[in-house]
């Protein structure tokens, strides 16, 4: 979505991981874990640690005691100021 026109991102850092871990042991015992697919960006960037937002914003704690979406209502402020 980042790369799709007149489209802004909203929110926290994705949590990443969808480059299909590959687990195993090796024979000293250690385990490893590695992306056996990496995911990489259109500017062929690394984003198996996830995908930034282009407008960081966080829940915050009073709203979330008033049942309200702080992301959500800075996603319709920006809307109603296009």
């Amino acid at each position: 979505m980042k790369y799709a026109q007149r489209t802004t991102i909203i929110g926290d850092k994705t949590g990443g991981g969808s480059g299909l871990p590959f687990s195993s042991e090796l024979p000293n015992g250690w385990s490893i874990r590695f992306s056996a697919s990496p995911m990489f960006n259109a500017e062929k960037e690394h984003i198996e640690f996830g995908v930034d937002p282009n407008i960081n914003i966080n829940m915050l704690k009073s709203d979330k005691e008033n049942k309200k979406d702080t992301i959500i209502e800075k996603a319709r402020e920006l809307l109603n100021n296009q």
